[in-house]
């Protein structure tokens, strides 16, 4: 890879670890399309879930105290189920398919954070439900989409924002 490729892979990350630092989510969301459109391979992902990972670890001791221990351990139970989840839908589906995949969820996740700044929602924030069931769907829904999209955060960052 010669620098110019590596140039831009450098300053997506950069910018999409500085959001997740900033607000807790967003790397997967802000890299995954634009590994997907300069590296043009399916091994965009898991470099995208390995970034994603050293972050987290380095972001994690910031944000532990403040995670509510039920949420977490019912997020992590349902992610653990929905990894194989995701290998396989990872492993079935091609380059075009993902990338169109990966282009929904990046539209949907733009235009609920619309809805939720600026629509009926809005004056709904800062309550965070805990229901069992949903919970462990969202774990599941975000398990899947770490494995096969490398973006574990809109199904959660949707459910909680709700």
């Amino acid at each position: 890879m010669s620098l110019v490729e590596f140039l831009p892979l450098a300053l997506v990350t950069f910018l999409a670890a500085g959001v997740q630092s900033a607000t807790g989510f967003g790397f997967g969301l802000l890299a995954t399309p634009v590994f997907l459109i300069l590296l043009n391979s399916p091994d965009a992902i898991p470099i995208v879930i390995i970034l994603t990972l050293a972050i987290s670890v380095a972001l994690i001791g910031k944000l532990w105290r403040a995670a509510s221990r039920n949420s977490l351990t019912l997020l992590s139970v349902g992610s653990v189920i929905g990894f194989p989840l995701g290998i396989v839908a990872f492993q079935q589906f091609g380059l075009g398919f993902i990338k169109i995949v990966v282009s929904i969820v990046v539209i949907l996740s733009a235009a609920h954070a619309l809805q939720r700044r600026f629509g009926r929602g809005a004056a709904t924030r800062g309550r965070t439900p805990t229901n069992t069931p949903a919970l462990l769907g969202i774990g599941v829904v975000s398990g899947a989409m770490t494995t096969c999209l490398g973006m574990p955060g809109p199904p959660g960052w949707t459910y909680l924002s709700a």
